[in-house]
């Protein structure tokens, strides 16, 4: 079985949580929707679309490393 690489799987849970948990916060009303809060979400989807660019260059300079 082909291990999953961490590039791949770590952000996209990441991504499910925070989706998962905004909506939770906005069904519940504890969070409105204004520019803001848009903010907010907007921001915690870049740092996760800049953790899976660092995981990936990482992971290709140690494949290139290996001999």
């Amino acid at each position: 079985m082909k291990r999953s690489r961490r590039s791949t799987w770590l952000p996209a849970a990441l991504a499910l949580y925070l989706t998962v948990s905004y909506v939770w916060l906005y069904v519940n009303g504890s969070i409105p929707l204004d520019a803001r809060s848009v903010a907010l979400v907007g921001l915690s989807y870049a740092l996760v679309a800049c953790l899976w660019w660092v995981n990936r260059r990482r992971e290709r300079a140690g494949k290139n490393d290996k001999p």
